[in-house]
């Protein structure tokens, strides 16, 4: 019989035939069984309002898991936990209840408990706050803010006042955001008027459903008014009243008792010393009178404060912060200070011999402290007095003290003299009730017992003839004295004929017995009087004013002093810019000049004003006329800019101003003329502007197009080329690539079209940009640095999803002694990237696979690849097999768009070649024995691998012979 080879051997030939095989196989879907789903975690607790996340893990029947199979979550009921199809699951109200997630008819399930969420608490039900008008304002006021089951975090807080009601004059905020807390509550009052003042805080917080929260607070604004009858308030020591009245501004909870205090009762007292409003009488007015009191000391009219002051311990709380309020009450005193001068013989004289007489003084009044005198003579060259100082007390007030004149020789012969004998208070040593005395007088007659020309002359001693002085305003100075003593003042007054010419100080020199030979400076100085006049002569008069001077002095001449001013006056014009310089704008901006004579003309003066670039500069008016009138009036030149369109930068025009010598005054015709600089600001920017026709740029792979406009913002001078540049030209073209703008055409929008390009990879909707650019090779040097811009292009993708497809020919079947099937492996779109499939068998023993992987790239994504699946020999009897051929994506070497596919499994059937049997087999091809016993051996195997034990029973045909 035939011999088979050994079972090792014929496992080699099958493996070479697997390594030497292709084949190929289609895509396949295999129905899977459920084992179970667990919910993690089994049991959940949330917050009302709170979200926890459950997930959900599905297994097959062997334990394996399905990782993307798709859920279905649901809650029994969703008004205590709702849950979304992510497996969020959301607290709705306090409870427990069991969620579920079911695929293919399999659920795991899972318990949520729900707690109530915290909620924000309040320390108290409202918060009232007191302030008075007048004050800074209360401080703050902290409210504890606590929340039930459990800490609540991102606290906010909102100060919501109501509708017509007053706003902003409350502070609201949250010492943390977490609680336990304080609301801290800070009114602003300043600008409030009395009354009362409500809003409402609302604290919120995510963790709380029943979020805001509402704390009410209410501002009170307490004051008082008093209201002074006739607007102050007055009594007189010999008693009379007068009054005020109070009376409160807002209505308050409960009582407010008024303290009226005086501060000083032996001056004033006021009635009554308390005043009490109530919530019925609050608006009503009470009157307090004060009374002033009398005392004999002559201590002036004192000012006495009265103050009204609400008694904390007895008045409505929204009072207290009130400041008191003071009324000033003057007690008009009736005792009169002053003193008596009593003239013995009822007048004062003495003689320049040196005889005396007296004056006695005494006060009209007592004072409460010392009262210090001062004497004085008004002319101590005529009478001296003595003492110079008396005191009088309390004690000694009324008793008259004496004061002696004597007489004083001058030697001068003056006349009959009258003098003053002064008396006056000494203030600082003197009681305050007799500080504002006036000083009173008596007359001191001492007579005469005595028995009377002008020098002018120059600093260095000589006569003075005349003088000279220049319009630019120089001086010329000399000195003035009298010639001899005089008995009373001489006035002398000094005078230029022409003071437009020439002017004199002083205009009044006053000499005295005291001063009459020392020098008075005179000052004679050049007036600037605006005309060419050539040189002029002035003269300047020095006489005695002979109502105001000693008699003796009255026939004195006038003296003359010849004075010639030099004429400064020139022909010119002034030309001024406002600021220093002069600047417009192309939008029709303006500056001026201001013109004007810098001296007065003969006849007159035009001047022509004009721009040496009117394409920049206007000027107006064209001419200025100045007359010996108006020649220093300033005449004003307007200077306008032009606008245009070209982006020129800033230009510099002359603007000239000129004589006009035809039609001028002959002194100004050789003036040189004015040039002024005007700077026009350009307004132009170089520039392109870029419109997107519905404001996006969008195309299609199926070749839509879309597109957009150029514009320049300048005119240029010369061409002006734009390039356009498409980044990725796979996914979208533009057309033109260039555009061409002239001065004629630069504000004409050019259209750009963007098309869109078919590629075969399914890469989504893509990104690119269109970089429009100026060709600073063929464009006006302005345009040069002006940046490029792009404009952004979205090309919608129109290709397959990533996946791929196994192709079988007729089902895959092979067999154990080495037989081969095969399938093939394509892409469905092309890759960014290389796109790798791993190919396994479930039972190598069975099938086997020619490669382990595929690798398609974007150049043979489209070419099929074969697989060759080829049967393996087991020698075993085990009936035919069925093995799985799975298909996976390497994700790790992948192009990510296929990372996400699922495995291809095909199935391939290995058919048995295995067959029950033994073979029997003599050694040396024969079996011989002798009956003398020899023997011989017979070999037994199996033709296949049995599943379990064989057992093979050996008998003789015929024992008598073996």
């Amino acid at each position: 019989m035939t011999r088979r080879p050994p079972s090792h051997l014929r496992r080699l030939v099958a493996l070479g035939a697997t390594v030497l095989a292709a084949g190929c196989v289609s895509e396949n879907v295999i129905t899977v069984t459920v084992g179970q789903i667990t919910v993690t975690p089994a049991v959940g607790r949330v917050l009302e309002t709170e979200s926890t996340q459950f997930t959900a893990t599905v297994e097959d029947q062997e334990g394996r898991a399905l990782n993307r199979a798709p859920v279905i979550w649901s809650s029994d009921d969703p008004a205590i936990v709702s849950i979304d199809s992510t497996g969020m699951a959301t607290g709705m109200a306090e409870g427990s209840v069991t969620i579920r997630a079911e695929f293919r008819g399999v659920t795991g399930q899972a318990t949520v408990n729900v707690s109530p969420a915290p909620e924000v608490e309040f320390a108290i039900d409202s918060a009232t706050i007191a302030a008075a008008v007048g004050t800074l304002g209360p401080e703050p006021t902290r409210v504890l803010i606590l929340s039930t089951a459990g800490p609540l975090t991102d606290l906010t807080a909102e100060v919501v006042y109501p509708p017509g009601g007053t706003t902003g004059w409350l502070d609201a905020t949250l010492e943390s955001t977490s609680s336990p807390t304080n609301l801290v509550l800070t009114p602003d009052i300043t600008g409030l008027l009395v009354g009362t003042y409500t809003a409402t805080v609302a604290v919120s917080s995510p963790v709380d459903p029943d979020s805001p929260h509402f704390l009410p607070v209410t501002l009170t604004i307490a004051g008082f008014t008093v209201t002074e009858s006739g607007g102050s308030t007055s009594v007189n020591e010999s008693g009379t009243t007068d009054d005020f009245t109070v009376v409160l501004d807002v209505e308050p909870e409960s009582d407010v008792v008024m303290n009226v205090v005086s501060a000083d009762p032996g001056e004033v007292t006021a009635s009554p010393v308390s005043l009490t409003f109530t919530p019925g009488n609050w608006s009503t007015p009470q009157t307090v009178t004060v009374t002033g009191v009398n005392e004999l000391i002559s201590d002036g009219d004192q000012i006495v404060p009265v103050v009204v002051i609400v008694d904390d311990e007895a008045s409505a709380d929204a009072f207290h912060p009130i400041p008191g309020d003071t009324v000033d009450v003057t007690n008009v005193d009736d005792d009169i200070a002053g003193f008596t001068l009593t003239e013995s013989g009822g007048s004062t004289g003495v003689s320049e011999a040196g005889t005396t007489d007296d004056v006695t003084v005494v006060l009209d009044v007592e004072p409460i402290s010392p009262v210090v005198l001062t004497i004085a003579s008004t002319d101590p060259g005529e009478a001296t007095v003595t003492p110079v100082q008396m005191t009088f007390t309390s004690a000694n007030w009324a008793a008259p003290q004496t004061v002696t004149v004597r007489g004083v020789d001058d030697n001068l012969l003056d006349g009959d003299q009258t003098s003053q004998l002064r008396v006056s208070v000494d203030a600082a040593a003197s009681d305050d009730s007799f500080d504002g005395l006036a000083p009173d007088s008596v007359p001191i007659i001492t007579a005469d017992d005595d028995d009377a020309g002008i020098a002018l002359t120059t600093f260095g001693g000589g006569l003075v003839d005349s003088l000279l002085v220049n319009e630019s305003g120089t001086s010329a100075v000399f000195r003035m004295a009298l010639a001899a003593q005089p008995t009373s003042n001489v006035v002398l007054t000094l005078a230029s004929d022409d003071v437009s010419e020439a002017t004199v100080a002083p205009a009044v020199a006053v000499f005295t017995a005291a001063n009459w030979n020392v020098p008075i400076q005179v000052t004679v100085t050049g007036v600037d009087d605006a005309v060419i006049d050539g040189d002029q002569f002035t003269d300047i008069t020095i006489a005695v004013d002979p109502a105001n001077s000693d008699d003796n002095f009255d026939g004195i001449p006038p003296r003359i002093v010849p004075t010639r001013t030099v004429d400064n006056d020139e022909a010119g014009f002034l030309v001024q810019q406002s600021g220093g310089s002069s600047f417009v704008d192309e939008a029709g901006g303006t500056d001026s000049l201001s013109v004007r004579l810098v001296a007065e003309p003969a006849s007159n003066v035009v001047i022509t004003a004009g721009s040496a670039d009117t394409g920049e500069v206007t000027v107006t008016p064209a001419t200025l006329t100045f007359t010996p009138a108006n020649w220093n009036d300033v005449q004003v030149v307007v200077m306008t800019g032009v606008d245009e369109d070209v982006d020129d930068g800033d230009q510099t025009t002359e603007v000239t101003l000129s004589i006009d010598a035809a039609a001028s005054d002959d002194d100004f015709d050789t003036l040189e003329d004015a040039l002024v600089l005007v700077r026009t600001v350009d307004d132009d920017v170089a520039g392109f502007t870029i419109v997107q026709s519905g404001g996006a740029t969008q195309v299609a792979e199926s070749g839509t197009t879309d597109d957009f406009t150029v514009v320049l913002n300048s005119e240029p001078l010369s061409d002006v080329v734009l390039t356009l540049l498409a980044s990725d030209p796979s996914e979208a073209t533009v057309a033109p690539t260039n555009l061409t703008f002239t001065a004629t055409d630069w504000d004409t929008p050019q259209t750009v079209t963007v098309t869109g390009v078919d590629d075969l990879v399914d890469d989504d909707n893509v990104q690119s940009v269109i970089a429009v650019a100026v060709s600073a090779a063929l464009s006006d040097d302005t345009y040069d640095p002006v940046p490029d811009q792009t404009v952004s292009v979205t090309t919608v993708d129109d290709d397959s999803p990533a996946g791929f497809t196994v192709t079988e020919i007729a089902g895959t079947t092979v067999s154990e002694s080495g037989t081969t099937d095969d399938m093939t492996v394509v892409l469905d779109t092309e890759p960014i990237s290389q796109v790798v499939l791993t190919i396994t068998s479930s039972d190598v023993g069975e099938a086997a696979v020619s490669v382990p992987s595929m690798t398609f790239t974007n150049a043979n994504w489209n070419t099929p690849q074969t697989l060759v699946v080829t049967g393996v020999d087991d020698d075993v009897i085990d009936g035919n097999q069925t093995s799985s051929l799975t298909f996976s994506i390497d994700q790790a070497a992948s192009d990510d768009n296929f990372d996400a596919l699922a495995d291809t499994v095909i199935t391939a059937t290995t058919t048995d070649d295995d067959v029950a049997g033994f073979t029997v087999t003599p050694s040396d091809g024969t079996t011989v024995v002798s009956e003398a016993g020899t023997t011989d051996d017979l070999a037994v195997v199996l033709d296949a691998e049995p599943a379990s034990n064989v057992v093979i029973s050996a008998a003789s045909g015929d024992l008598g012979e073996v």
